[in-house]
């Protein structure tokens, strides 16, 4: 049985790191940069917020609409509420300029309060896009 140096072990181990370190920033990269300068233009609107964008359908299900999901997780309690539809309304005028290419066919909004379990809320609006010519 040949012997391996604990060196090369180490080295192996620390290089395994880096290249799983490595793919998970280039996988997430692939997945939020259509969405990055939509969600910056979000977050100057609505402040105390972290937002997340994601859009597509699951690739299993084919003929199923393309869905752009928009998700307001309010860090601190704000003492304003916040209409839902007004905010699907506003993401439906400015998507088209920072999502030129895509299209959708349903908008879903979630806003997410934060509490403990029975404190927390969560409301949610879905609208229906026409798909743009």
């Amino acid at each position: 049985m040949p012997r391996v140096s604990g060196k090369f072990i180490v080295i192996s181990m620390f290089s395994l790191g880096i290249l799983f370190a490595s793919g998970m920033v280039l996988y997430w990269d692939m997945h939020t940069r259509p969405f990055r300068r939509l969600q910056l233009e979000l977050k100057k609107h609505y402040l105390g917020h972290q937002i997340s964008i994601s859009g597509g359908k699951a690739l299993k299900t084919p003929g199923k609409p393309e869905k752009l999901r928009v998700v307001l997780h309010e860090i601190k309690r704000l003492n304003t509420e916040i209409d839902l539809s007004s905010v699907a309304d506003f993401v439906e005028k400015i998507a088209p300029e920072y999502l030129p290419a895509l299209h959708y066919d349903i908008l879903e909004i979630h806003l997410i309060h934060p509490g403990n379990a029975t404190e927390g809320t969560h409301r949610s609006f879905i609208k229906s896009i026409k798909p743009k010519a």
